[in-house]
């Protein structure tokens, strides 16, 4: 097989699966022109890296900001859509990366705005894809993103629905 027939049959495998993750089968489809919200739709943080006598970043565990994430699903006409199935991703959540889990998903069970420790956190490397819902009146959902201030990155919340999808992006610069 030459490589343009496995960049080829690998492409085509790969949208396979991204299709079949954003079409769950659920019992309650999406009307056709929904939309996927999300709030903030991007974000940057400015930081001064900590570097140690080599010139890499020192990556610091403690050293991390909450950001409260708003997924909203609407009609094509604007109006809210109530217990509309959500599968939500990080780039760089320990569940999907093998690197430093600079982001990380909560899922605020208790609805009182703040982790309230790991049992909430929803991206850890044992996790699965975090499946949710919105609210049945409201059509959101809020989920806090929790980011990595150590080292300069940029990452995005990817959030999938019946074939629609929206994202976040957040990005940690580094100053001099």
């Amino acid at each position: 097989m030459n490589t343009t027939s496995l960049w080829k049959t690998t492409t085509a495998a790969a949208l396979a699966a991204t299709l079949l993750a954003c079409n769950d089968g659920s019992d309650n489809p999406l009307p056709a022109g929904a939309t996927i919200d999300v709030s903030p739709i991007s974000k940057s943080f400015d930081i001064v890296e900590d570097r140690d006598e080599e010139g890499n970043c020192i990556f610091d565990v403690n050293n991390t900001i909450d950001q409260y994430v708003t997924i909203a699903v609407r009609s094509q006409q604007g109006s809210p859509i109530g217990q509309a199935d959500l599968a939500i991703s990080l780039d760089f959540g320990a569940n999907s990366f093998s690197g430093l889990p600079v982001m990380e998903l909560y899922d605020d069970m208790n609805g009182n705005g703040v982790v309230d420790g790991t049992e909430e956190r929803v991206s850890d490397a044992n996790d699965p894809l975090f499946r949710t819902h919105t609210e049945e009146y409201t059509g959101e959902r809020v989920v806090i993103l929790r980011l990595n201030l150590s080292c300069a990155y940029r990452g995005s919340l990817n959030v999938m629905s019946d074939g629609f999808a929206g994202t976040g992006n957040y990005e940690v610069r580094a100053g001099s």
